[in-house]
């Protein structure tokens, strides 16, 4: 009797090694990442000119908020990285940063991605708080691929 129990605890055991094998396998395949310990440095190595949509989203994620470029009405994406859970931007149409969430923590980088007609990125923008001076900055790579950095705020 007491081998009849011991197996069924090991085949117990094997099935639950085995879900959750499953488990961290689906996980580690889907496209849900979050967005934490994102700096900017390590979107300047993630995002290149000429990423695809399904690239970005490989590597971001796909908690994306579409708006649109407020000179010509164009398509964007933008990621809220680090954003607390009850974070809403002041403004889900176009593209303008949310200078105040940053400033108070509620989010730690604002990023802008530009799509072209090829479905490619264009060019990016990366807003976040510098906390050594207290100044929320621009890091941005143009559509020539320079890339210009300055602070946005006093």
């Amino acid at each position: 009797m007491h081998k009849k129990n011991q197996w069924k605890w090991s085949i117990l055991v094997a099935a639950i090694i085995i879900a959750v094998g499953f488990v961290g396998i689906r996980n580690f395949l889907s496209n849900e990442k979050p967005l934490y310990g994102e700096t900017v440095e390590t979107i300047k190595t993630k995002i290149k000119l000429g990423l695809t949509k399904e690239e970005v989203k490989s590597s971001l994620g796909d908690d994306i908020t579409a708006i649109k470029n407020s000179m010509d009405d164009s398509e964007m994406w933008r990621y809220d990285i680090e954003a607390k859970e009850n974070y809403t931007s002041p403004d889900d149409e176009y593209d303008m940063g949310d200078i105040e969430g940053l400033k108070n923590g509620e989010l730690k980088i604002q990023l802008f991605i530009q799509w072209n007609s090829k479905d490619t990125v264009e060019w990016y923008s990366a807003l976040y708080l510098n906390e050594s001076d207290g100044k929320v900055y621009d890091y941005r790579v143009m559509s020539n691929g320079e890339a210009k950095e300055k602070a946005i705020t006093k």
